[in-house]
């Protein structure tokens, strides 16, 4: 952890900049999969620093988070992933942190219900923009980590 006012530009290792910029590629690389015709969908259901560690003028030097990918497409799974671990490692090394993304939590393609996708009380049912309900599998990363290497 390092004090803001302290530390200029080139010397901090900013771990939540750092997630943020993975997180934002990410979705970047999802609109893109999603403007080609492929099916994914990226969440990151959980983003935290350490609560003894982070405040309103420290920059926190790790973050935990989680990073679910869904497709039924393992073509496109695998890609997104390669892509996730070339992003991080050039991420990392902009920001001066080190990724570690952890192990992969994986299940075989899974088409959901199609009474589950025409309910009217579907995944779609309460969205206030375009939605479609996307039939997926899921490659979960848990225990990933942005920190400042030693």
């Amino acid at each position: 952890m390092a004090i803001p006012g302290r530390s200029t530009v080139p010397y901090r290792h900013d771990a939540v900049a750092a997630t943020v910029a993975l997180l934002h590629h990410l979705e970047s690389i999802w609109l893109q999969q999603e403007d080609a015709g492929a099916d994914l969908v990226v969440t990151s259901g959980e983003l935290f620093t350490d609560p003894a560690m982070h405040g309103p003028s420290k920059i926190a030097g790790e973050t935990h988070f989680v990073l679910d990918l869904r497709s039924v497409s393992d073509v496109t799974m695998n890609a997104v992933a390669t892509d996730a671990r070339q992003a991080a490692a050039r991420i990392g090394e902009a920001y001066r942190v080190a990724f570690d993304l952890g192990a992969t939590s994986d299940s075989p393609p899974a088409v959901m219900d199609s009474r589950l996708r025409a309910s009217p009380d579907g995944p779609c049912s309460n969205a206030r923009s375009k939605c479609r309900a996307v039939p997926v599998t899921t490659r979960r990363s848990s225990r990933n980590r942005a920190f400042r290497p030693p």
